[in-house]
């Protein structure tokens, strides 16, 4: 499945194993041609392409494969050979990307990319479009919303726009699920890792993760590396949730921080908080591990072909009296101990 794998390492081999393989179109696949023409014909179809896609958990057009012919020359689904496409391929691609920006609303996010790849047989092309996080899209032109249905786009009826509207708001309300989730569990010493309390835990979850097929490759994963926060060093295991990364050297013979990669994508970070019995850490060390987790565990996931959006979910737990950073302020004065076990942080969403 090309979708599993990050476009730019989309190879010639990839593209001539489709053939070879004969893997069909499908939900997530479309064979074309040609490029579709500048005719307004052409540029509704190729919307309607895009769209369905888009609003179907996304895919890839591999555009210059022919797909085999059936005996009154209808065509299969399946891939016969690369054709190759027209000189002028880049322009062409350009051409494409812009009649997406101006012809669906909303536009796409993330945005659609193309990759043009050199085979022994010519010139591919593979369109992404990935899985939108502000959908259902509409053609402008048409006013019509498409679905990817099976290897076919269809209209959507009222009853799948219904639904297609209420699973743009459902990102938001998993990402509070699995926050609220996974920080009873963690205060509960439910953990890969066995940190004591107090811990700063930051999670990651993908739009991308929420679909159904989507699982991310964990040998891959291991292989590109995930440092846990504020460590220097980590050991590596698999668990029944995906992979873990543990720094073992922590109080009470358990971790000092770890980082969890679960199969769907979603990511959890968490780091020992204790600064003695009565103090936790400065705001500004919380800010630092926010910026490098963010940046580091986004980076694994891209590789591994998780594409934005990301939300990133903070939280500090176990900290009910105890005071943030030095024990007095810049006045003298004792600073006040918090009076909650459990600090969520709010969340940003990473484009």
């Amino acid at each position: 499945m090309l979708l599993a794998k990050p476009i730019d390492e989309i190879s010639a081999s990839d593209i001539e194993d489709l053939i070879v393989s004969g893997v069909p179109e499908d939900r997530h696949l479309d064979y074309k041609e040609t490029f579709p023409g500048k005719a307004d014909a052409d540029k509704q179809k190729f919307l309607a392409d895009v769209s369905a896609l888009a609003n179907a958990g996304g895919g890839d057009i591999v555009y210059g494969v022919r797909e085999k012919r059936d005996a009154e020359g209808k065509p299969t689904g399946l891939p016969e050979t690369i054709i190759g496409l027209e000189p002028n391929v880049d322009e062409t691609s350009r051409r494409l990307l812009s009649v997406v920006e101006s012809g669906l609303d909303p536009s796409p996010i993330p945005k659609v990319q193309l990759r043009t790849i050199a085979t022994v047989s010519g010139t591919v092309v593979t369109l992404r479009v990935p899985r939108s996080f502000v959908g259902p899209h509409m053609i402008k032109e048409s006013r019509r919303f498409y679905l990817r249905h099976g290897a076919a786009n269809i209209m959507m009826d009222t009853n799948t726009l219904r639904s297609a509207f209420a699973g743009s708001r459902e990102w938001s309300d998993s990402v509070r699920a699995f926050q609220t989730k996974r920080v009873e569990e963690i205060s509960a010493g439910e953990m890969p890792g066995r940190i004591a309390l107090p811990c700063f835990v930051l999670h990651l979850v993908p739009f991308s993760g929420g679909a159904a097929e989507f699982w991310i490759d964990m040998p891959k994963i291991k292989a590109l590396g995930a440092m846990p926060l504020d460590s220097s060093g980590y050991n590596t295991h698999y668990n029944a949730d995906g992979i873990c990364f543990v720094d073992p050297h922590g109080r009470n013979e358990g971790a000092s921080s770890y980082v969890q990669f679960f199969r769907n994508g979603n990511v959890e970070a968490v780091v020992d908080a204790s600064w003695g019995p009565e103090h936790i850490p400065e705001p500004r060390e919380f800010e630092e591990w926010i910026l490098k987790g963010t940046r580091d565990y986004t980076s694994a996931l891209q590789g591994c072909g998780v594409s934005f959006p990301i939300a990133v979910v903070p939280s500090i737990l176990g900290v009910k009296g105890r005071m943030s950073g030095n024990p007095r302020n810049d006045f003298g004065r004792a600073r006040p101990k918090i009076d909650r076990e459990i600090l969520k942080l709010g969340h940003q969403v990473v484009w």
